[in-house]
């Protein structure tokens, strides 16, 4: 969790390249794969395609990184840990939350907004270095910063005319119709600020259909558990906390595990069972099932003694009341090698 460079890149998805800022950073288009019909017309190239929630759930999916959808493989090994603060095995601590992030789908029919760049983490809307446009949908409202509660707010905002994504950390619109605040990564766009990733959130639609096929963003304590040795992260993160090894810092990496950082990936062994784990809710099995086959990564700092789940707003208060079994999936995490 960390103030991010003010740098706004937005991908085309029909494989060329746009200039991001001042600075003339470019990079190549993040491609999504669909089945669609292509239209142009002298202003622009519009991409048909029917906005079902299916339809759009698999778009979003797409946008992210690729490295979620990858199961563990079968000759993988795991490695248990123990923080020295705690008595046992795997990830605990005194609160669980959701992480949530907010998935925008725009048309080129909305109106353009400004994008600003946030002017603090505790009072985004105070920014006003202007970092481009967007599309956005008028009624779209997310509140700033308040009262020392500053969520991460991990945002993708998908054209889905053109297939262009902008991805902001820190997001605030507080007013309907109004512009929209926040940080974005150079040189790679994440929503993720910790470690430069992006996606990896629980959607409702996998709740409902009984089936989670990629893998689950998780933030943790980094003073208890991620170590800051090697620059504190690990592929697929590409960076840590910027105050990672500053003890009097929110953002600081005090943990005694050497290959628990930034960006690890952790997994529910094979062998156990809900049985043996205790779990009995449906979702708390949905998860079990997706912590087997995909596993967690490490995605961002909680910053304090808590440990959250990337998830959509639609499913926050649905998993907040498994909040006994998503404790036992945390406890039997084991590092994946």
């Amino acid at each position: 969790m960390k103030k991010l460079l003010l740098l706004l890149l937005v991908f085309s998805l029909s494989g060329s390249t746009l200039l991001a800022n001042a600075a003339g950073y470019t990079k190549k288009a993040r491609r999504l794969i669909t089945t669609t019909k292509t239209t142009t017309t002298s202003k622009k190239t519009t991409t048909t395609t029917s906005n079902t929630a299916a339809n759009l759930d698999n778009l979003f999916i797409q946008a992210w990184d690729s490295f979620w959808v990858n199961p563990i493989p079968s000759t993988a090994t795991y490695q248990s840990f123990k923080a020295s603060a705690d008595t046992q095995p795997g990830l605990h601590a005194q609160y669980i939350r959701m992480d949530l992030n907010y998935s925008v789908p725009v048309t080129y029919a909305m109106p353009k907004v400004t994008i600003y760049g946030a002017g603090s983490w505790s009072n985004r809307t105070s920014g006003t270095v202007i970092m481009g446009q967007t599309h956005l949908d008028p009624n779209f409202v997310l509140p700033d910063a308040a009262n020392g509660d500053t969520p991460n707010n991990p945002t993708i905002i998908l054209n889905t005319d053109n297939r262009t994504a902008v991805y902001l950390n820190a997001a605030a619109r507080p007013i309907a119709g109004g512009p929209i605040w926040g940080y974005v990564s150079s040189p790679k766009p994440c929503t993720h600020g910790g470690s430069g990733t992006s996606g990896g959130e629980i959607r409702l639609s996998e709740l409902q259909n009984g089936q989670i096929n990629h893998a689950i963003g998780i933030n943790v304590w980094g003073k208890k558990y991620l170590s800051k040795l090697d620059g504190g992260f690990v592929a697929p993160a590409d960076r840590a906390d910027s105050a990672y090894r500053d003890p009097a810092s929110h953002d600081y990496y005090g943990g005694s595990i050497s290959n628990l950082k930034m960006g690890s990936r952790l997994a529910i062994p094979p062998a156990l069972t809900a049985q043996k784990l205790g779990i009995q809710s449906r979702e708390g099995l949905i998860l079990l099932e997706a912590f087997k086959r995909y596993g967690v990564y490490v995605v961002d700092n909680s910053a304090w003694d808590a440990l959250y789940l990337q998830t959509s707003p639609e499913v926050e208060k649905t998993l907040m009341n498994q909040q006994a079994d998503i404790a036992k999936l945390f406890a039997a995490l084991q590092i994946v090698q």
